[in-house]
């Protein structure tokens, strides 16, 4: 429905840029705004801001303004970039990419967001994360899909795991 995506903003991510659009009817698609970077792997909105993982780290950019967005705040990568990055309350996960693990920032100031706590009991590259009340639930390139007690922020435990018995990218 057309309709749907009159005056709508997103964010479009490449290998090397993200794009800020605006669709203003079926027919008109304008840019807005553009962040270059070496590579962006995932990207999730949050608070005007957008979070995205790249090679270099892990970024926080604002795009209150779209024309002009800015990098405000930036974790380190913890072996690997991620390859997945889901939002619930004021934390942030993070999933491994090249380098199996699964991280939690507490992103309660957008700011200056924190890393507390970090498993690297996972194996494979996490391409999406699902939460539901204190578990995580991620899927990587090992065929595996790992169940994480994230109770405790500091300490994410993986509680359990299946073998999906092939490849999977997604989980919802």
């Amino acid at each position: 429905n057309f309709k749907k995506i009159k005056n709508m903003r997103k964010i479009l991510s490449s290998f090397i840029i993200i794009l800020f659009i605006q669709i203003s009817n079926s027919q008109t698609i304008s840019q807005l705004g553009v962040w270059n970077n070496n590579a962006n792997f995932a990207i999730k909105f949050y608070q005007n801001k957008v979070i995205t993982s790249t090679t270099s780290g892990i970024k926080f950019i604002d795009v209150s303004n779209p024309s002009s967005p800015t990098s405000t705040a930036s974790l380190e990568n913890p072996g690997s970039f991620p390859m997945a990055i889901e939002i619930d309350n004021n934390y942030a996960y993070f999933g491994g990419g090249m380098t199996g693990y699964f991280m939690i920032a507490d992103i309660s100031n957008i700011n200056s967001p924190v890393q507390v706590g970090i498993t690297t009991n996972i194996y494979g590259t996490a391409y999406q994360i699902a939460i539901l009340g204190n578990y995580a639930y991620m899927a990587t390139s090992f065929d595996t899909l790992y169940s994480i007690d994230i109770s405790n922020k500091t300490s994410p435990n993986v509680i359990g795991k299946i073998d999906l018995g092939s490849f999977s990218s997604g989980i919802a």
